[in-house]
Order: C-alpha cells, then structure tokens, then sequence
C-alpha cells in the first residue's frame, strides 16, 4: 500500500486507515513525498521510532553509520522508520528524522508501533527527559524494547540464577568493604576489577596478588605495584560500584588471547546467534577491545573450532534469563571467553551492542533488527 506525506499530515487513498496512533487523511494530494507500507487490519506501517540520545539545542548522539543502515533496512523491508530524541517528544506528535541524501530532515510523525531505544549511555538514558519519555511510551502501550542498560552486577545475579548457567560462569562478586575485596584476593589470586555500570573497558583493572603488594594492569597501560590500602583508597574516591572478576587463564591465537563475541537477537519466538566475532588481544594487553589495541581476525582462523551448538544452548539460556530480569530485551551480546581446555567462559552481557565490523555479520543483525520490529508492532 502507498501513503503519503506532505506539509506536516500523513495521507491514504483507502479511507480509515491508522499509521501508529493517527487516522490518516484522504486522499493522498499531488506531489506529496510517498512511502510503500504493509497493511494489516485497518492499520499501515509499520512505524518504527529509533530512540537516540540528544540534547534541548538539537543535537542528535550516535553510531551515524549504523543508524543509517538500520533506516535504509526497514524501509527496503517497506516499514517506515525514524530517529527521535527525548526532546522531539511531544503530547500528540514526535518530531522525527529520516534521511535524504546526505542530511536528516524533520517529519511531523505519529507515535509510532514500536520504539528500538538507542540512547547512547547511561547518563543519557538517566536523564530527567529521557525517562520522562520512557514512561510517556509505556503509558501509551507502546513497546520499547531493550529500554535500559544492563549493571554488571545485576546481569551476574540474573544468569548465575540459572543453574545451567553456573559453570559459565566467573565467580564474581560486588566490592563492598575492603575485607570483601582481600578475602577474593585470597581465594583468587588474579582478579578483574570492572566498573559495574562501565563500558569499552572503562576503568578497568587487572589485580594480581603478590603477597603484601598488588601488581596493577590497565589497558593500554604499563603496569604498577600498590598497598591494598592504597588500592581501597582509590575505590574509595569513586561515585560508582565495581564488582571482582575471577580472571581465567586464556587459550590464545599466535600467543595472544583472544575471546568470542555473540551477538543475539529475539527472533520468531526465540533468541538466535547472529554472528560470532573473535576479537585478539594486543601483544601484551589484558583486554581483547578493538579501541584498547585488539584486533579481528576471522572465525576461520581459529585453531580452536568453535562449537556452534553450545553456544546457541547459553544464548538461549542468557536469553531467557535476561528477560526474566530485564523485561523486553529483544537483543544482547556476550563477552565469551575460552580457556586452554576449550572451556567457555561468560564475562558480560551487554544490551545495546555495538556496530560489528564484519559487514556480513553486521547485515545479518540489520535484517534481524527489522524484524523485531515488525514482529513487536504487529505486522509479522
């Protein structure tokens, strides 16, 4: 079916026809801007908002690029999508973007069937506006899916609840007193400390105990010794929590470690691998980030084959796991790591993945994220 915009209204030539929340006029008027849409029971669409970060002078935060990718998908697919800040939000209309060669160009939009939140981070998303307009979705029954940032600590609690889940599994614990953070030293004598809201490696520590001084690693950095005092202290100084991370012994790829990447989405009823990533560290280094000095290699590489079956079984089980906690996650990473037995590891969860750069793997995420869409608007 064909609709029509022009001048801030949405046209159809079939009467009683609803996009989102409006009933559409018509008939479509000469030389309005047209859009080729799904039709489903007196509805038109989908509509699909992309919710970004911003700021109340009109700038818009994002991957640009893959923002981009995501509009062009859903209309190849013949929905309708657009991006929006928190500050575009009004009481019966949303100010949106769709792109145009090379520039955004505001549309007069309905709300729309379904909300994709990309808000950056979570300063952002903690914003007075940004939950204001959380809230003013849920009120309207609109779904939002993937609506919050995962805590480290939270994601360790709701997958370790899972008993298939435990062996998987770090031990790990939240840092709340000096004594908490000595007796893990103890039992391990090798710890990652990580910011429990952190990301991208932020604030990172590897710990090594060495008796009655600590060895210190960060990425991309050279290493130091410090007291245990001395490392309370600067815990201590922090406005955030951090959680300990029981470090396990890597197997590696040309004598580097390296760890697995998943990338999942809700598709059809249940949670599918949409690709696999291997990220290698630097020479050296303690983390496998791309930005911290890893690199990609492909799968193919690998020495190590990788067994596809198991991997699908824990993304199923963390699927569930995270809903059960979260509520509408439709998509998610892992951080996977390997031990020189073959043995997997999870270390993070993550709820807002970002850009992959093998392109296959990042098309095939396109194509899911599409479908999520349609699937949660009602229109598959």
């Amino acid at each position: 079916m064909i609709i029509g915009y022009k001048k801030g209204v949405w046209y159809c030539d079939t009467p009683k026809q609803r996009l989102g929340h409006i009933l559409l006029d018509s008939p479509i008027p000469i030389q309005a801007q047209t859009f080729e849409v799904h039709a489903h029971t007196g509805r038109v669409g989908p509509l699909i908002g992309v919710l970004i970060g911003g700021t109340a002078e009109g700038k818009g935060y994002g991957d640009w690029k893959r923002l981009s990718a995501l509009l062009r998908t859903i209309r190849a697919n013949n929905g309708i999508g657009f991006l929006f800040t928190s500050y575009n939000v009004k009481s019966d209309y949303i100010v949106g973007y769709m792109q145009q060669k090379q520039s955004w160009i505001p549309y007069h939009m309905p709300y729309p069937d379904v909300v994709y939140n990309r808000i950056p981070n979570r300063t952002q998303e903690q914003t007075r506006e940004a939950q204001y307009t959380l809230n003013t979705l849920s009120c309207k029954n609109i779904p939002v899916f993937n609506s919050e940032f995962f805590s480290k600590w939270d994601v360790y609690k709701a997958l370790s609840a899972e008993e298939q889940l435990q062996r998987y599994l770090p031990d790990t614990v939240l840092i709340e007193t000096k004594k908490n953070l000595y007796q893990h030293l103890t039992i391990h004598s090798v710890l990652y400390i990580k910011q429990a809201h952190g990301a991208k490696g932020k604030k990172l520590l590897r710990i090594t105990n060495q008796g009655d001084i600590l060895r210190i690693e960060r990425p991309m950095n050279s290493p130091y010794t410090c007291s245990l005092e001395a490392l309370w202290e600067m815990f201590c100084h922090e406005q955030s929590s951090f959680i300990a991370q029981q470090a396990i012994e890597h197997d590696e790829h040309d004598g580097k470690k390296y760890d697995l990447r998943i990338v999942s989405h809700y598709v059809h009823g249940s949670f599918r691998i949409s690709g696999v990533g291997v990220r290698v560290a630097g020479s050296g280094n303690i983390v496998t980030h791309v930005p911290n000095g890893g690199h990609i290699i492909a799968l193919e590489a690998l020495e190590r084959p990788v067994r596809f079956k198991e991997l699908e079984h824990l993304v199923a089980l963390c699927g569930q796991s995270l809903i059960a906690s979260f509520g509408c996650v439709r998509e998610f990473s892992l951080d996977i790591g390997v031990d020189p037995n073959g043995r997997y590891y999870i270390f993070e969860a993550n709820a807002k993945p970002m850009r992959f750069d093998e392109p296959v793997i990042e098309a095939q995420v396109m194509q899911n994220l599409v479908t999520i869409c349609f699937q949660e608007a009602g229109f598959l």
